[in-house]
């Protein structure tokens, strides 16, 4: 047998550890086309460089990186190719059998997942959190065939040639996003409803009221529909009167929630509706009040780092949309330094440039190829308007982030970008922000 893992990056390496096992006597090659890969398996066959994409028909069995677009390796070889090609969501969703909340949608999965996982923890049951998270598919396979239910949080581009569907769909609010890598907003949207395409009727489909776009994510799916929203109590998980209802049930109150940010309710309210059916039903309200008081400080999302010299540092490095970013700046109610800009993915920076001149903004200390987007959009209105833009490095944006912070002002990184460039992505963004704030301390 053939294999080809095509992209080596985390997920890739995951891919060939998986394949190399279920497959002992393959013949498997790495595609890539970085000619210069470190820590390649002595075992492994090559094909490296501008044509790594070429004669990919040659092999039994494909494996596509979720960053490469499918259409890409068709180009290169044959429509018929695409009967050889998987994915490594793909292949979970083959092997494993457990019970599967998947989120998507453009912002919040993360938070969203991580209180699936408090919740359900907290109700006894054994979790397992993986996906666009942070943790390759693959690398859980065995600790999800053994799990109570799998937490996974998947993205559009993992979504798009999925071929399986979830027991639990979860849809979160739209917004255009990738659109560096999608070729336009429907094509977005598109390949997010390919997660509910094959839900049965015994599955669950949870989706935002009022969303006009997710409901036409979701409405491919045949599962039984559950709503949520903040402030409508036509949704079947809503907040009235300070309380968290499901239906007429009330299961906590808001003065339980520990999470800074008013957008984190939809959060709250989209994972309740989610994990409901796995709880019982006697114990939810106190399950469910018990894992609130517990979901804080998550790491990259509105994390407070630390309080020195009197002001207040907060990484929300995994605000990569304009839309998380702003609803950032909204949850703030102090003076900030701001620290914004990164990749572009062609999506419009108008409305979070707008939120920076309506919010009390110290500062900006921008970066990347948006950064400078997003000063032209602010020059435009505010000439004045105080703005750093050449900083090399992290120590730099602190030190920049320092001069203008003042007693009982926030330092926020909530750049509304993606991280590459500067950073290798926005973990390792978030990562250097925690580690140079953590050294002022010292």
């Amino acid at each position: 047998m053939k294999i080809a893992i095509v992209g080596f990056g985390l997920q890739g390496r995951s891919n060939y550890n998986y394949y190399q096992k279920l497959y002992p006597q393959a013949q498997i090659t790495i595609c890539d086309q970085n000619e210069t890969l470190k820590d390649v398996p002595a075992s492994a066959n090559l094909s490296l460089g501008l044509n790594y994409l070429n004669n990919l028909d040659a092999y039994d069995l494909i494996v596509r990186t979720p960053f490469l677009r499918p259409d890409k390796i068709i180009k290169a070889n044959t429509k018929d190719i695409l009967d050889k090609l998987t994915t490594a969501s793909n292949e979970f969703f083959r092997v494993v059998k457990t019970p599967i909340i998947a989120v998507t949608g453009t912002k919040g999965k993360g938070t969203t997942c991580l209180i699936l996982e408090a919740i359900l923890k907290q109700a006894g049951l054994k979790v397992v959190l993986m996906g666009n998270i942070g943790i390759p598919p693959l690398d859980v396979v065995k600790e999800a065939q053994v799990a109570d239910v799998v937490v996974f949080e998947i993205a559009s581009y993992q979504t798009m040639d999925l071929k399986y569907s979830p027991q639990v769909g979860v849809c979160l609010n739209m917004a255009a996003e990738h659109l560096d890598w999608h070729l336009d907003y429907k094509e977005y949207l598109r390949a997010k409803s390919q997660l509910f395409i094959h839900q049965t009727p015994s599955d669950l489909v949870v989706y935002p009221l009022n969303d006009l776009d997710a409901q036409k994510i979701v409405k491919p799916s045949q599962a039984q529909a559950r709503s949520f929203n903040c402030l409508d109590s036509k949704a079947d998980v809503h907040i009235k009167d300070q309380k968290i209802y499901f239906k007429n049930e009330a299961l906590a109150q808001t003065k339980d929630i520990k999470l800074q940010g008013d957008h984190n309710l939809k959060n709250i309210c989209a994972a309740i509706a989610a994990c409901y059916d796995f709880l019982p039903s006697a114990e939810a309200p106190s399950i469910i009040k018990t894992a609130l008081e517990a979901c804080h400080n998550f790491a990259h999302r509105l994390q407070t780092i630390a309080l020195i010299n009197r002001v207040t540092y907060i990484n929300d490095s995994y605000a990569t949309t304009p839309e998380a970013s702003i609803a950032a700046l909204k949850s703030i109610k102090t003076p900030v330094v701001l620290i914004a800009g990164g990749h572009s993915k062609n999506v419009s920076l108008k409305e979070f440039s707008n939120q920076i001149l309506k919010s009390e903004i110290r500062a900006l200390i921008l970066i990347g190829k948006t950064g400078q987007e997003i000063k032209e959009d602010i020059k435009s209105s505010n000439p004045d308007f105080p703005i750093i833009d050449s900083c090399q490095n992290m120590d730099e944006i602190i030190q920049a982030c320092q001069e203008f912070a003042q007693t009982g002002d926030t330092v926020l990184l909530s750049t509304a970008s993606a991280s590459f460039g500067m950073f290798n992505n926005a973990t390792h963004r978030g990562q250097l922000f925690t580690q140079t704030v953590l050294k002022l301390s010292e």
